[in-house]
């Protein structure tokens, strides 16, 4: 799509102003610079990509109260002494 943009101001099919409707500041090729906004954006996103892909993961995992795998069992507890305890229990 760049090629063609730039080859096509090559050829003179279109052309782009020379400054901007002010006159103040000079306008270079759209497409050259659209193309290389383009290529930013695309590093970002395959840079960021793997860190919001493992946030969504590790939410994704996060325990919950539905996914008890075992019953919960309640089961007394063997005394370890008969007798008297060594203190008064009050």
């Amino acid at each position: 799509m760049t090629f063609l943009e730039l080859l096509g101001t090559h050829w003179g099919i279109w052309t782009w102003q020379a400054n901007d409707p002010t006159g103040l500041v000079s306008i270079g090729n759209p497409p050259s610079g659209a193309a290389g906004g383009y290529g930013w954006f695309d590093l970002v996103a395959v840079m960021l990509a793997p860190s919001i892909v493992a946030g969504i993961q590790r939410l994704q995992k996060r325990p919950s109260t539905e996914e008890c795998s075992k019953p919960l069992v309640v089961t007394a507890q063997p005394a370890t002494s008969a007798g008297e305890p060594s203190k008064p229990v009050i």
